[in-house]
């Protein structure tokens, strides 16, 4: 259980690093198009931007007993205005027990979603986002179930902009895993609710 918290840890620290250092070094100096990015609206056509994301969910119903932590690294792309296209590399640690048998298990998986700003300002934003991805874990999750299995994911938050190039998103989310029927004789599966925050760098 130790050695599972430190290795989840250091996967955070190490995904920090990748979003900090480079926004840390660009301190210094302001970018060409600052003034142009602090007084247009957030989010606009043709903008990307690479990002750290961090969360925690706690089941509900069948899986009350069973928490997930979640790190991602991802990038994204904004096909129009206020809608972006996110794609991620994400690891997640369930912790707990169903029906007395250890639902402990580490995961790695490639995510897709779409996240609509629909109310955008210069300086904040409110969001919706849904998205779809497999995961693959190295025990049977949930138990009885199998080790790769379908992630899906829908919520709601609020992005702010905490420089000329970095911004800040708080938000809260239900998740879904699953390994869909037909794969096994019954179709186990997660269910929890909970809140990630991102830090993003523009580009």
């Amino acid at each position: 259980m130790m050695m599972k918290w430190v290795n989840f840890k250091l996967i955070i620290l190490g995904l920090l690093s990748c979003v900090l250092l480079p926004v840390t070094q660009a301190s210094s100096e302001q970018a060409p198009d600052a003034a142009a990015q602090t007084s247009s609206l957030l989010y606009v056509k043709g903008e990307r931007s690479t990002f750290i994301s961090v969360g925690r969910y706690t089941g509900i119903d069948d899986s009350k007993e069973i928490n997930i932590s979640h790190v991602s690294f991802g990038k994204t792309y904004y096909v129009t205005d206020g809608l972006g296209l996110n794609g991620e590399i994400l690891a997640m640690v369930p912790q707990g027990e169903r029906d007395g048998v250890d639902a402990d298990a580490e995961g790695i998986g490639v995510f897709f979603s779409l996240r609509w700003h629909f109310l955008r300002a210069k300086s904040w934003s409110l969001f919706l986002n849904h998205g779809i991805g497999p995961v693959l874990f190295v025990e049977e999750f949930p138990p009885g179930g199998t080790k790769l299995n379908g992630l899906i994911q829908y919520g709601l938050g609020v992005s702010t902009r905490l420089g000329i190039s970095t911004l800040l998103t708080l938000g809260a989310r239900h998740i879904h895993i699953s390994n869909g029927k037909g794969f096994v004789d019954d179709n186990p599966s997660y269910d929890g609710r909970g809140a990630f925050f991102e830090i993003a760098k523009q580009f």
